[in-house]
Parts: C-alpha cells; sequence; structure tokens
C-alpha cells in the first residue's frame, strides 16, 4: 500500500486495523508528521519529498529511456539508428523509474503498488476556511490532481480518496465529476458517499467524503455499516449532483453501540495547565470505559505522551471558560458583558448597533446586526470591533439565533388522555422563550406530538421514529402512563436524551442505576404512599379504603402503599380489588363513612364512576 499525504498514518491505522493491507510506502513532506508515522510503523518507507517532485522523479526516469530509443541511442536490442530504431512495446515496458531518491531510499515502482489511499489537503474544499479562494487554498485544491496522477501512474488494483463533507458541492460539485470522469477514462470502477465518523466510534461530529475505485476485474468494496449510533441530525449523508438527490447504501437506522462522547474520550487524561507541555506522565488512575482502555493499548504501565495544552493568550483562554459544558453549546452560549482578563486588562462588551434584515430583533426588541452588512448594505470595514468576549466575526458570518428541540410523547388515545397537559407545555415554552435570562440565542420549541396510547410497543416505536428524523432533540418528555415510559425510560441514556415525565409514578423508574437519564415531576407510588401515611399520622386516623382497578399498573401501585403501611406498623383495614363493573356492590357492603382516605388507584373513566358511587352513599 502506498499512503499519500500520509500525516502520523490515520489512513494506514485503519487499513492495518482492518486487515486489509500493510504500509510499504508513505509521502509526507511535513517532517514532524512525518517522524511520527516512522515511529508508528517502523517498516514503512516514509519520503519526506513533495509528492510532485517524488512522482516526477520515477515518471522522468522512465521518459527518458523512452526519449533515447526513439532517438536511436545505441542500444543492442532497438537498433543503431534513428532510421534503423524499432520500439518493442514489451522491451519499453520493461523500463522502470527511478529506484531511489536523493536520499538512497527506495521508490516504489509500477506494479508494486496494489492499494492506493490518501487525503489531499482540503483547506481550499473546508466550508470552514472563510479564506479558500486565496492563492494558498487553490494550491492546496490542486494537489487532488497530483493526487489522480499517482492513480494514473502506478495503476493500483484499489484506490481510496478522502475529503471534508465540502468536497462534493464545492463549485456546484464540479471537483467530483473531475475526479470520477479521471477514474472512469483510467478504467475504473467507481463509488462515492460522506461517512460520519462518530458513527464508527470517534468521539467527534466529522463528515468525510470517501471515494472508492477498483480495477476491472476486481470486486469494488461497500461502505460499512455504522457501529455506533450517532446524533441523527449530523448524519445528514446524502449528495446532491446536478439536482439529483444520491443517498448511501448503508443503513442508518441502528447500530450495536452507544455514541463514544468526549467525556469517554478525556475524562481519564490528567489536569494540566495552560501552555503546559508534558511530553511523558503517568495516568492517575484506572480507564473510566472501553475507550480509554482501548486507548491505552495493552501496556502492562499506560504511559501518556505529548499532552500538551496550546498556550491560549487571556481573552481565547476566558472564552473557553465561558462557554458551558452542556451538549451542543458554543459561541452563542457566550455572555456579552465586560470581564476582567487574567492579565488585567477589561474587555468590552459587543455592541449591536445594526438592523438585522433577515432575523429580525432580539427578544427584549434589541438591535442583532454588528455590521451595516445586516441591513443588506456592503459590510463596511469600520463596524469591526476587537477583544470582546464574542468574537465580532462569528455573529458577522453566522445565523444569530439556534433552535432547541425536544421529543414529545404522550397518550392522545386509550386508558388515560393526557391531552389536557398540552396547553400548559405550549405555555411554559412561550414564557420561556421570551426571556433572554433563560436560553440566550436559543428558542425552544418541539416538532410534533406523538400518541403513545398508554402502550409500551407503540411508546418504543415513537422514540425511534424521534431519533432516526433529521432532528437533534435535548431532551424527551413523555411518555404518559408508567408501562408507556418505562421501556423507553430505560434506553434514552444510550442517546444521551435526557427523559421528562410528568404521568409516570411507578417505584421501579427510582432505579437509577437502570433508568440514568430519567426525571419525573411526579412523586412515586412510594412517596405518595408516604404521604397518606403521614396524613394519617398527622391526624390519628386508623381506617383507610384502597380500591383498585385489575391492571398490572394499579395493583403495583396498591402493593408499594400496602408496604408503607406495614413498614409503619399500620393495617389497613379494608382493602378491595375492583375487577371492574358497578363498585356498588362495595360500597353496599361497607360503611363508607367510617373511611378516612378513600385511596383509588384506576383510569380516569373507573375513577370517576368510583368518586360517583361515594358521593351518592356520603351525600
Amino acid at each position: 500500500m502506498l499512503d499519500v499525504f500520509a500525516g502520523c498514518g490515520g489512513l494506514s491505522e485503519g487499513f492495518h486495523q482492518a486487515g486489509v493491507a500493510d504500509s510499504c510506502w508513505a509521502v509526507e513532506i511535513d517532517e514532524p508528521a512525518a517522524q511520527a508515522f516512522r515511529l508508528n510503523y517502523s517498516q514503512t518507507t516514509v519520503f519526506t519529498d513533495d509528492c510532485n517532485i517524488l512522482l516526477s522523479l520515477v515518471m522522468e526516469h522512465t521518459c527518458l529511456w523512452a526519449i533515447r530509443i526513439f532517438h536511436g541511442i545505441n542500444f543492442r536490442e532497438y537498433g543503431k539508428s534513428v532510421k534503423t530504431a524499432k520500439v518493442v512495446p514489451s522491451k519499453l515496458s520493461g523500463y522502470t523509474g527511478a529506484k531511489t531518491n536523493s536520499r538512497g531510499q527506495s521508490l516504489p515502482q509500477k506494479g508494486d503498488v496494489e492499494l492506493l489511499c490518501g487525503g489531499p489537503p482540503c483547506q481550499g474544499f473546508s466550508g470552514m476556511n472563510r479564506f479558500n479562494s486565496r492563492e494558498y487554498s487553490q494550491f492546496k485544491n490542486s494537489l487532488v490532481i497530483s493526487y489522480l496522477s499517482f492513480c494514473e501512474y502506478y495503476r493500483p488494483q484499489f484506490f481510496l480518496l478522502e475529503s471534508v463533507r465540502n468536497f462534493v458541492s464545492f463549485k456546484k460539485s464540479m471537483v467530483l465529476k473531475l475526479t470520477l470522469r479521471c477514474l472512469v477514462k483510467m478504467g475504473y470502477q467507481c463509488t462515492f458517499g460522506v461517512l460520519q465518523a462518530g458513527q464508527y466510534g470517534v468521539p467527534q461530529t466529522r463528515r468525510r467524503a470517501i471515494i472508492l475505485a477498483a480495477a476491472p476485474g476486481e470486486k469494488l468494496p461497500h461502505f460499512p455499516n455504522p457501529t455506533h449510533a450517532f446524533s441523527p441530525r449530523v448524519c445528514q449523508l446524502t449528495v446532491v449532483v446536478n439536482d439529483i438527490k444520491y443517498e448511501g447504501s448503508i443503513r442508518m437506522d441502528s447500530a450495536p453501540y452507544r455514541t463514544i462522547t468526549v467525556r469517554d474520550s478525556m475524562s481519564d487524561l490528567p489536569h494540566i495547565k495552560n501552555g503546559s507541555a508534558v511530553r511523558s506522565m503517568n495516568y492517575n488512575g484506572e480507564p473510566h470505559c472501553h475507550y480509554q482502555r482501548l486507548m491505552r493499548g495493552n501496556q502492562h504501565q499506560p504511559v501518556l505522551y505529548d499532552h500538551i495544552c496550546k498556550e491560549m493568550n487571556p481573552l481565547v483562554a476566558a472564552r473557553m471558560r465561558y462557554i458551558p459544558i452542556g451538549p451542543g453549546s458554543d459561541w452563542r452560549d457566550l455572555p456579552n458583558k465586560c470581564i476582567r482578563l487574567s492579565d488585567g486588562t477589561t474587555v468590552p462588551k459587543l455592541q449591536y448597533s445594526h438592523h438585522d434584515k433577515k432575523n429580525g430583533r432580539a427578544k427584549n426588541k434589541s438591535l442583532r446586526g454588528v455590521c451595516s452588512c445586516a441591513t443588506g448594505q456592503p459590510c463596511d470595514s469600520s463596524c469591526r470591533q476587537y477583544g470582546t468576549l464574542i468574537p465580532w466575526c462569528l455573529p458577522h458570518t453566522a445565523e444569530k439565533t439556534k433552535s432547541l428541540y425536544f421529543g414529545y410523547i404522550t397518550t392522545l388515545s386509550g386508558p388515560l388522555v393526557l391531552s389536557g397537559a398540552i396547553p400548559v407545555v405550549d405555555l411554559a415554552l412561550e414564557l420561556i422563550n421570551e426571556r433572554d435570562d433563560v436560553l440566550q440565542n436559543y428558542t425552544l420549541n418541539y416538532t410534533h406530538i406523538l400518541d403513545s396510547k398508554c402502550d409500551r410497543t407503540t411508546s418504543l416505536d415513537n422514540f425511534f421514529q424521534l431519533i432516526n428524523n433529521d432532528t437533534t432533540y435535548v431532551s424527551l418528555i413523555g411518555c404518559g402512563c408508567s408501562p408507556a415510559t418505562i421501556p423507553v425510560a430505560e434506553i434514552s441514556h444510550y442517546w444521551n436524551i435526557p427523559h421528562l415525565a410528568y404521568a409516570a409514578g411507578a417505584d421501579i423508574l427510582n432505579d437509577r442505576s437502570r433508568f440514568k437519564n430519567f426525571f419525573r415531576t411526579i412523586l412515586s407510588f412510594r412517596y405518595s404512599g408516604a404521604s397518606l401515611g403521614q396524613l394519617m399520622r398527622e391526624f390519628g386516623w386508623r381506617q383507610m379504603a384502597v380500591i383498585t382497578q385489575d391492571e398490572i399498573l394499579f395493583r403495583q401501585v396498591t402493593e408499594s402503599a400496602t408496604n408503607i403501611f406495614e413498614d409503619q406498623g399500620w393495617k389497613l383495614n379494608d382493602f378491595v380489588v375492583l375487577s371492574g363493573g358497578n363498585p356498588l356492590s362495595y360500597f353496599e357492603k361497607s360503611n363508607v363513612k367510617n373511611f378516612r382516605i378513600i385511596h383509588i388507584n384506576a383510569y380516569p373513566n373507573i375513577a370517576y364512576k368510583i368518586l360517583c358511587e361515594v358521593c351518592d352513599v356520603l351525600f
């Protein structure tokens, strides 16, 4: 395998782990990266020459043989003059390029390379590069052509190109189309797609365009299915070329492993200060998860190498300190205020002095624009502000408000209808979104409401509908009654989704080791039973009726209350399980007036009937 633009060996490591190929040669012009590659792969020949010079060295040597032959240079095989020279293709193909470079390293020859892989520099294609039209970025873009020249010369059996997501759409997909056309012209079978590294166990959002090619007679590889669950919002891997939408062949609806988080990757690293550079040190403790054990390797005493924190100036350090550590936080969460930095200087507030034609005014009616371009006019350099906690360039070029969404599952039909809670949720959203001090630069909403029907299977189906659509949810509200809530609460933590319920009171939901991301605004049955016991103790009451609908949910409620009463040494005077039908027969046999508390565990239709009977008897 020949790895071009090899860096420290990321692509090579992937092929090694998959058992696909061994790296025989690597090209990396950056000396520190090349040295890291040598340490990782001591058997690989690593060239630090410019890739164009290296390829020219091989190709020009081959061309010299051809020139000598055509000009009648005295070679026995081809005659002694131009007139008598005969080009014998079988003989010419035997002549190869230069054997070594100026450092004496052996160069790969035609026929040696079975797999060519590489990631040509992508600065010019990257959407994060605000200067991608400059000469340096354009030169970096041209290295794609250099990489294709390697393929044309060596004609490997398999070819892989990796680049940023924007590679497939840059200049209306022109670069992608030219690349594919070149490969097809060479006779290769081709496929392309966009993969999300987070779906393969990387603790990072990182979409990458991949082009695969196989020589005639070889089987073109398929893209692998995801191994890890990941946020659907950043897994939009479709590509539009010439108004035609291309979708990948990989499965997107499920994966066997949970998301690998930043906490998984960094929580075991020892704390170091700003600007520290520790070349080697011991870890402070044991790894916290499988990913950390994987990163430490098989050493008996793992050593952490190159634990380095780039030295940040006081302003950059303050910006990082003020960004919250919650999921999805970024510069929009920075407070716009004056602060004193560690060097004693004071940072001014960012001034929003222009009307934002696109986004309008903020919730408090203040302006949002920081440049005249916000009003639709050309940019004015005099509008630029320096040294603010919120960098001026970010609100200047980005959307000012982000939307946050929560999933909403409730029971709109079935035995327990909770549609009455919807107006309450809408009112809460309105009050939250009106205030700048609650979710600054965000609006909170839900996309739609799903009906669990108070059924566990339907509830699970609702949940998977949510996580597999295009929206990223910061939390989940629901899913109605306890039977519908329990299965979702048990799995929601695998997607790092906090789950909030307001109608599920089952005691089993108190188990934090099982329901890790579950919270509720309603007391569990155990605590509601305890409150009844406290009420009876306070007033010295000894008689209580418990009427339970013959459903597993309500039997659990009654059992919980009974256990609490037994723990307190109390004895319930009456305990009745109502299996359905008219509860009048129970009240005819019992003196309802003796009961200080009648505890009803039933769905509303049965509960209303019981209450009506109680009122008839009492009043």
